[in-house]
């Protein structure tokens, strides 16, 4: 039985289509969001807690603290076991990119780095390091989106992980989905989101997580909701101005995360009423 995992932009629909897939899977979830992992920080991050639906990795580090894929990857294999192991399927989803191509194609992101090939490789060109990196494996074409493969400081760092072998990109465990969207409609969800944001109480949630000791440079803070919220409580923009920051940069987001997941063949985009069915013929 497949693993299922659910990508794609912000507001798109992933965990309501997460929660149906569970239901009528017998699943659990596992969040691959790198914001919902921290405590105290719930309305920014659009946390959803279901009481029928086991929901993982969420609230498991406070503010201060940093997560990375190469963490993300090893707890969400241990939890991944757990769940077939009780004769569930896992369903990871979230908006996270390197999060799940780290676990979907085991990217070795632990492995110390190599500064000897570091320092042969800084000269060459970017068409040069990409050739090189062709050659170890020529499906690194299909899973890199553009800013991977136009930024010498990651072909590098990729190359590094030499290791990778073409099993890994043949993708049989994992059966990847994304939900097709109408850019304008999502962005139109950012919008009234944002507006739930402040109606809910982002800027109160923010002020309690600062009383409890947490500075505004702590990581869990510097997240899109948070940051601008610290703006608004140091009076540095009127809350006009704090709705128009968070949907800049939430905007924004979409932006690179459309961008980053459009690259990658092994990930199934379709309309969210048929994904369901999609599933069904395909474990």
């Amino acid at each position: 039985m497949k693993k299922i995992v659910i990508v794609g932009g912000t507001a798109s629909g992933k965990t309501s289509l997460a929660y149906n897939i569970a239901k009528t899977f017998d699943g659990e979830i596992i969040s691959s969001d790198s914001r919902q992992v921290y405590k105290y920080l719930d309305i920014g991050s659009s946390k959803e807690r279901f009481k029928d639906i086991k929901t993982h990795l969420i609230d498991i580090i406070n503010p201060d603290q940093r997560y990375s894929a190469f963490l993300f990857k090893q707890d969400a294999k241990k939890i991944i076991k757990d769940i077939e192991l009780k004769g569930k399927i896992p369903i990871i989803v979230g908006g996270t990119g390197l999060y799940t191509k780290a676990l979907v194609y085991n990217l070795s992101l632990g492995k110390s780095p190599n500064f000897k090939l570091r320092k042969e490789l800084k000269n060459k060109t970017k068409e040069e390091l990409q050739n090189t990196l062709y050659s170890i494996n020529p499906r690194f074409k299909e899973i890199l989106n553009n800013s991977d493969i136009n930024n010498k400081v990651r072909l590098i760092r990729y190359i590094e992980k030499g290791e990778i072998t073409k099993d890994q990109f043949k993708n049989k465990e994992y059966l990847q989905v994304q939900i097709n969207i109408d850019k304008e409609e999502v962005i139109k969800r950012i919008k009234n989101r944002t507006d739930n944001m402040i109606e809910s109480g982002i800027i109160d949630e923010t002020l309690n997580v600062l009383k409890l000791g947490y500075k505004k440079d702590d990581p869990g803070l510097c997240m899109i909701g948070y940051k601008e919220s610290i703006e608004f409580i140091e009076n540095k923009i009127n809350q006009q101005e704090l709705i128009e920051k968070i949907n800049k940069n939430t905007i924004n987001l979409l932006k690179r995360q459309i961008t980053y997941f459009r690259n990658d063949k092994n990930i199934h985009t379709l309309d969210s009423d048929k994904i369901l069915d999609f599933i069904k013929t395909t474990i």
